[in-house]
């Protein structure tokens, strides 16, 4: 079974966040998709009660981001709903092979953000949108999914990927120009924690085991005929989000 939820994926500095933030800037009530910030803030709470009504408006009227405020009870249903993802990931999170025994801060700052995962997914499910829903960074684009050796790394992605609830479509982003990536990797104000301290080399072999980790990942969407499309991250980013504002109403 697929979800009504569409993807993002793409190597760090590929300029994905810039592409998704740009394409949720064009949304309208008209289209025919949703994004998880609108989506989760459209369960309007009723007028009686009243400070939370006002929240709600608040936050509808700076457009905060709706998925940093979910309840922690929708991670926790998701986990009882995906018993055997939350215990594979669980269970690859406890191997030393992931992190090292030394590395205890960076297995609990994964299981946050996957536990963040789950809420949003549920969230999202349980809201029933008749429209697909984007998001950015969900379950496919996750840096423990990296490993060194790549026959290990195949035979995870092997039974990672069946044991999800597959995307309707996935958009993935990338360029052949390894070199443009680290660039931007290089310049950026965001660093992301596992290549603080790294140089231009490391840089480089890290993105390309990111490519990897998409090729594999992409093979086996493509066995559960989950859509990919392909969008070449060099381009502009207003030509891309016409590009992808037309696959979104033509295709899905």
């Amino acid at each position: 079974m697929n979800s009504n939820i569409i993807e993002f994926i793409g190597p760090p500095g590929i300029g994905k966040s810039t592409i998704y933030k740009s394409l949720c800037k064009k949304w309208n009530a008209q289209a025919n998709w949703t994004h998880e910030d609108r989506l989760l803030l459209t369960k309007k709470p009723p007028v009686s009660n009243t400070k939370v009504w006002l929240e709600y408006q608040v936050k509808k009227i700076i457009k905060k981001n709706g998925s940093n405020n979910i309840q922690v009870d929708y991670g926790l249903r998701f986990a009882e709903r995906n018993k055997a993802l939350a215990q594979f990931l669980w269970d690859h999170l406890s191997c030393s092979n992931t992190y090292g025994t030394e590395e205890i801060g960076k297995k609990l700052r994964s299981a946050y953000f996957l536990f963040r995962d789950f809420c949003r997914y549920q969230a999202i499910w349980d809201i029933n949108s008749d429209k697909p829903c984007l998001i950015e960074e969900g379950l496919l684009v996750k840096s423990f999914l990296i490993l060194p050796d790549e026959h290990a790394m195949t035979n995870l992605i092997e039974e990672y990927v069946p044991l999800l609830v597959l995307p309707r479509a996935v958009f993935y982003i990338n360029t052949m120009n390894i070199d443009l990536i680290v660039d931007r990797l290089l310049t950026r104000k965001k660093i992301i924690a596992s290549h603080k301290g790294k140089d231009r080399n490391s840089l480089l072999a890290d993105i390309q085991k990111w490519q990897f980790l998409y090729k594999l990942i992409i093979k086996k969407l493509e066995q559960f005929k989950v859509p990919v499309y392909c969008i070449d991250g060099l381009r502009p980013v207003e030509e891309n989000v016409i590009l992808i504002n037309d696959l979104l109403s033509k295709q899905l």
